[in-house]
């Protein structure tokens, strides 16, 4: 149980900073 919802913690921070990167590049001019 404490593994699994460790798992989806990290999931979910992953998925948190994923989107952010994106927003990141996206909004980077180049």
């Amino acid at each position: 149980m404490l593994r699994k919802s460790h798992m989806f913690a990290t999931f979910r921070n992953y998925q948190e900073n994923f989107s952010f990167l994106v927003g990141f590049l996206y909004l980077d001019p180049e």
